[in-house]
């Protein structure tokens, strides 16, 4: 009798316990639905919660086939990677199947590449009747993937300086950066087109060679503690200079960090904050700064820098800044290290490397424009030289008089000093007739 009374107590409490559950669940899942906004679920996250609920009936008795996910109303939302999903529409006698079948995309970085796979483009790639739809921000997560991978820009650098040292130089504005939203543009425009091949990003700007170690064996190396200017050429050294830095006692100390020249200008008028400074060779790498002449300078190297150094420059003797000037490039990595800073040099952000890139422009830019300037001055110079040279040509030698008589043929002009002959008719006299 005991044992029949156990029995319906555990069989009551499981009727309770499933009657708790089925009033509780309906509130809990109106509130997971609700969590997710717009009452919409992800199927498989439904599929899992709808699982667990099973269970939870199943260890009470009840049977779990009554709950499927079937029984309930879901909309399907789209992961974040399927924002701005682009259409492409068959062309006539296109077979799309086929096309994306055998599709493959190699991007090529030096002497390695990296290769998009038909399952990879597979996943980007959804084909319904004639249709292709091309998922946006999958592409966008690839190349922000690959940007991560391959971009150097402002990160440090393992350096052996010219003195023997092995050392980490951080900073700058040197390396490789990757325009993400173009490259992302380019890569669904070749997908949209369904064609294969090799695929080049768009890039900020680049480096001299491809990898990390990508300064090579062409640059410009300023060591600072020594004040030296070493430039090499393909592993060798063929400039080497004394220089004086900026000036570290009023804040002005040359920036740490690896660089690129900017480009390369004849005859510039450097401004700035209560200066105003001609030079004949100018070599900028870090916005407003960079190399140049300094004639009014007599001395060079040693400790000038600390107390006598520059607004930031690294100045040079004129017959180095020449030499130098002949032989760097557009381009070429400088790196700057050592030297006693008033700060070590911060990690550049995404919005500083877009700033930094701005004013190279700006800078680029106003130099083309005075060199443009310069020519027109100098061709106008040229024009007003040949209008004065034409009429000195016409004071000399002025043309005739169209109005003046011309003279008689064969006749001379009467003899100086001599009388003018008797020009009066002659008079016939009569005489008596004899």
């Amino acid at each position: 009798m005991s044992n029949d009374k156990g029995k319906r107590r555990k069989k009551a409490r499981r009727w309770y316990a499933a009657m708790a559950l089925s009033c509780s669940i309906p509130l809990v899942v109106l509130g997971l639905l609700l969590a997710y906004g717009n009452v919409s679920v992800k199927t498989a996250e439904a599929s899992e919660l709808i699982t667990g609920f099973e269970d939870v009936f199943t260890s009470v008795g009840v049977a779990g086939d009554s709950l499927s996910v079937n029984s309930f109303s879901f909309v399907p939302v789209s992961p974040k990677t399927e924002e701005n999903v682009e259409v492409v529409e068959k062309k006539p006698g296109e077979d799309l199947k086929n096309k994306y079948a055998s599709m493959q995309i190699e991007i090529p970085f030096g002497d390695t590449s990296e290769v998009i796979d038909n399952a990879t483009i597979n996943k980007w790639v959804r084909i319904e009747g004639d249709k292709v739809s091309i998922n946006e921000g999958a592409v966008r997560e690839y190349v922000n993937a690959w940007a991560k991978k391959h971009d150097t820009m402002g990160q440090s650098r393992k350096f052996h300086t010219a003195s023997g040292y092995d050392i980490t130089v951080k900073g700058g504005n040197y390396g490789w950066w990757t325009n993400k939203p173009e490259t992302a543009a380019a890569l669904v425009s070749m997908l949209k087109s369904g064609e294969g091949g090799k695929f080049e990003p768009v890039y900020y700007s680049e480096a001299r060679v491809y990898g990390n170690d990508d300064i090579g064996s062409t640059y410009v190396e300023v060591d600072l503690d020594a004040q030296q200017v070493y430039v090499y050429k393909n592993g060798s050294m063929v400039v080497k200079s004394d220089c004086v830095s900026g000036k570290v006692a009023n804040g002005n100390a040359t920036p740490n960090g690896t660089y690129a020249i900017t480009y390369k200008e004849r005859d510039s008028t450097l401004v700035g904050e209560g200066y105003q400074s001609s030079v004949k060779y100018w070599m900028p790498f870090n916005g407003n700064i960079g190399f140049h002449d300094a004639s009014w300078r007599d001395e060079f190297g040693g400790d000038l820098y600390l107390n006598g150094g520059s607004h930031g420059c690294v100045n040079l003797p004129p017959s180095k800044a020449k030499e130098i000037y002949d032989v760097v490039e557009k381009g070429e990595a400088v790196v700057v290290h050592g030297g006693k800073q008033a700060a070590p040099a911060p990690e550049l952000t995404e919005e500083e490397k877009l700033k930094l890139l701005q004013q190279q422009q700006e800078a680029e830019a106003a130099a083309a424009q005075a060199a443009a300037e310069a020519e027109a001055a100098a061709q106008a110079a040229e024009q007003e030289q040949q209008k004065k040279e034409e009429q000195q040509n016409q004071n000399q030698n002025p043309p005739a008089d169209p109005n003046a008589p011309a003279p008689a043929p064969n006749q001379s002009a009467p003899a100086q000093n001599q009388p003018a002959p008797d020009t009066q008719t002659p008079v016939a006299v009569e005489t008596p007739g004899t």
